[in-house]
C-alpha cells in the first residue's frame, strides 16, 4: 500500500509541475508569436503603397492565315489598340511622388494609381532611368505617407524581408521571407535596351525568397522596421509566375536615382570609362592575387576618365573608396552612386603590388529618348472618341413590318472608335451598343447629344455598354468628343 501511495504522489507531482510549465510557457508563447508577427510593420507601411494602372498604345495586327472574303477596310488589319498593364509603386514625398520600375511605366500614355484605401489620381512621368530599371511619377496630392530607405549596404544574408504590392491584379498583398543573396547580376535590365546602352545597365539585385509575382513589379521591400531595402523588380521563373525567387533594386541605388530624377529628370551619372571583367581562379593565380576578388580592367573606352589617370589595362580593382570590389556588377553599381566630377580612389592590385589611384569621373553620353510628361491632352485629357449611330434604320431596313419610334430597340450603335480616345482606353469596341448615358435611356443620337450637353468637362459619365450579348458599365471623364 505504501508504494501505491508513493507512485500516486510521484504522479500528482510530475502531472502538477507539467501543468505549472505549460502555465508558464503561454505568456513565452505569446510573447513569441507577437515578435514574429509582421502586422505592425505592414500596417504602418501599406498606406504608402500604391497600385499602377498603365494604358500603352499597341499596334495590333490580325494574325489569321486565312480570309473569307477581303470585303473590310485594311486598315482594320493593323492598328493602334490600348493595353492595360501595370504594377505597384511606393510613396517617397509627402507631395505625391512616387517610386517605381521602368518597365511598369515606360511608353505609357495613361498611368492611373491607386491606394488600398481605393482612392485614385491620375499620374504623370516625372523621369525614367532604364539603366537601372527605375521610375518616378507623380499625383497631384497633398499630405501623403511617404516612406523610410534604409540602408541596403547593412542588410545581411537571411534577414526577414517583407514584399508589399499587386501581384496577379489581388491588391495590397503581403509576402515575407528572407535576403537569399546579394549582389545578384541577372542579366535582365540590359536585355531590352539597345545595343550602345545595354553594356551600361546596372544590376546588383538583392535576392529573396519572399513571393514575388507580375504585378509586385515596383513595389517596395521592406524589412522588419518597415524600411526599405529594395525596389521588387523580376523573378526567376520558367512559367512567368512565381518559381522561388525574387530580385528587389538596392534601397541605396534606388534612392541615388530618386534624388536625381527628381531634381533633373534624368541621372547624372559618374563614368570611369573602362571595360572589365570578373576573376577566375586561373586567372587570380597568375596575377598573384591574395584569393578571387576584384574586377580586372581589360581596356580603356577613349575619352573616358580613366584613359587620363594612372590606371593601366591588367589592373585589378578589389575597393572602390574602401568599400570592396569582388564581381563587376557590383562596380557598376557602386560608381552608379557617384555623380561627375567627383574624385574616387581605387584600389588596385598590379603585379602583386597595390596601389591607391585617384580617378575623377565624367559624366556619361547615353542617347536618351524624350520622355513622355503626361501632360497634353491626349493622355491626361482624351477626348470622348465614339461614333454613333441610330440602331432604328437598320433595324427598318430588315423588319419593315415590326419597326417603329415606339418599339426602337434601346441604344445606338458605335460605328466607330478614334485611337487614344477615352473610349478606346476603356475598351470600347465598335460593334457595341450604348443603352444608356448617366442611367437615362437613350434610343437615338440626338438623345446620346443631349444627355451630353448636360455634362460639363471634367466630370465622370457612365455609360451602359452591350457587346456580344454581355453588358457593362463604363465609368470615363469627359473631356470633350
Amino acid at each position: 500500500m505504501d508504494r501505491v501511495r508513493i507512485r500516486g504522489g510521484t504522479n500528482y507531482l510530475v502531472i502538477g509541475l507539467m501543468m505549472l510549465f505549460l502555465s508558464a510557457a503561454e505568456p513565452l508563447r505569446a510573447q513569441m508569436s507577437k515578435e514574429f508577427s509582421f502586422s505592425t510593420t505592414v500596417e504602418k507601411t501599406m498606406a504608402s503603397v500604391v497600385s499602377i494602372e498603365a494604358i500603352k498604345i499597341i499596334k495590333a495586327r490580325d494574325m489569321r492565315q486565312f480570309h473569307l472574303f477581303r470585303d473590310f477596310d485594311d486598315s482594320e488589319i493593323d492598328e493602334d489598340i490600348p493595353s492595360i498593364g501595370g504594377g505597384s509603386g511606393f510613396v517617397v514625398t509627402k507631395d505625391g511622388y512616387i517610386l517605381t520600375n521602368f518597365h511598369v511605366v515606360a511608353g505609357a500614355h495613361q498611368l492611373k494609381v491607386t491606394f488600398s484605401n481605393h482612392k485614385a489620381y491620375d499620374a504623370k512621368i516625372m523621369g525614367l532611368d532604364s539603366l537601372t530599371d527605375i521610375a518616378l511619377i507623380k499625383i497631384d496630392a497633398k499630405g501623403l505617407k511617404p516612406v523610410k530607405f534604409a540602408d541596403s549596404e547593412k542588410a545581411k544574408i537571411g534577414d526577414w524581408v517583407i514584399a508589399l504590392g499587386n501581384p496577379l491584379g489581388l491588391e495590397a498583398t503581403v509576402t515575407a521571407g528572407i535576403i537569399s543573396a546579394k549582389g545578384r547580376d541577372i542579366n535582365i535590365v540590359g536585355r531590352d535596351l539597345s545595343a550602345s546602352t545595354r553594356g551600361y545597365a546596372v544590376e546588383n539585385f538583392i535576392q529573396t525568397d519572399a513571393v514575388i509575382n507580375p504585378g509586385n513589379s515596383g513595389g517596395p521591400l521592406i524589412n522588419t522596421s518597415g524600411e526599405v531595402v529594395g525596389i521588387n523588380t523580376a523573378i526567376a521563373s520558367r512559367t512567368g509566375v512565381y518559381a522561388g525567387y525574387g530580385f528587389a533594386i538596392p534601397s541605396n541605388l534606388a534612392h541615388h536615382v530618386m534624388e536625381d530624377l527628381m531634381t533633373y529628370g534624368e541621372v547624372k551619372r559618374g563614368y570611369i570609362g573602362i571595360n572589365i571583367g570578373n576573376v577566375d581562379e586561373d586567372l587570380a593565380e597568375y596575377l598573384r592575387l591574395d584569393g578571387v576578388k576584384g574586377v580586372i580592367v581589360n581596356n580603356f573606352v577613349p575619352g573616358g576618365a580613366a584613359e587620363s589617370s594612372d590606371l593601366e589595362i591588367g589592373d585589378v580593382i578589389t575597393h572602390v573608396d574602401k568599400k570592396r570590389v569582388d564581381r563587376a556588377n557590383e562596380l557598376q553599381a557602386i560608381i552608379a552612386g557617384f555623380g561627375p566630377d567627383e574624385k574616387i580612389i581605387l584600389t588596385v592590385v598590379r603585379r602583386g603590388n597595390t596601389r591607391k589611384i585617384p580617378v575623377t569621373l565624367k559624366e556619361r553620353e547615353v542617347q536618351r529618348k524624350p520622355i513622355m510628361r503626361s501632360t497634353e491632352r491626349s493622355v491626361n485629357k482624351p477626348r470622348l472618341g465614339l461614333l454613333l449611330e441610330d440602331r432604328i434604320k437598320e433595324q427598318e431596313s430588315w423588319n419593315p413590318f415590326g419597326a417603329s419610334r415606339n418599339n426602337a430597340a434601346l441604344g445606338v450603335e458605335v460605328v466607330g472608335v478614334k485611337r487614344r480616345s477615352a473610349a478606346a482606353e476603356k475598351f470600347i469596341q465598335k460593334g457595341s451598343i450604348i443603352e444608356s448615358l448617366n442611367n437615362k435611356p437613350i434610343h437615338s443620337v440626338r438623345d446620346f447629344r443631349n444627355e451630353l450637353d448636360k455634362i460639363n468637362e471634367g466630370d465622370i459619365l457612365l455609360l451602359r455598354v452591350t457587346s456580344r450579348g454581355n453588358s457593362r458599365f463604363v465609368a470615363l471623364r469627359y473631356w470633350g468628343e
